[in-house]
């Protein structure tokens, strides 16, 4: 699961993808607003074996888990995982469920 923030300033995950790519379709969608869906075109950068992927979105909220898939540009899926918003820092001692 990757961490993100309500921060609306450029946020980064590194993932793990089946394809090392740096033009890549990203998708997310809230779990519990599906309105809340971003689908956009991204410049990734490839380092050592991971693929930094960089956006910026405005609608974070605090507690919300978030789904996200990395295509290529042949719409084949490289990378899904979940995506859990937290503004905690000390993440080694944090949980998600009390």
């Amino acid at each position: 699961m990757e961490i993100v923030t309500t921060s609306t300033e450029e946020q980064t995950i590194k993932v793990l993808p089946r394809e090392l790519t740096t033009d890549v379709r990203f998708v997310l969608e809230d779990k519990e607003q599906p309105s809340n869906n971003v689908d956009v075109t991204l410049l990734c950068e490839v380092q050592n074996e991971f693929l930094n992927v960089s956006f910026t979105i405005p609608f974070f909220k605090e507690g919300r888990k978030y789904f996200i898939k990395i295509f290529n540009l042949d719409n084949e899926r490289i990378w899904m995982g979940e995506a859990f918003c937290t503004n905690e820092t000390d993440l080694q001692n944090y949980k998600i469920n009390g």
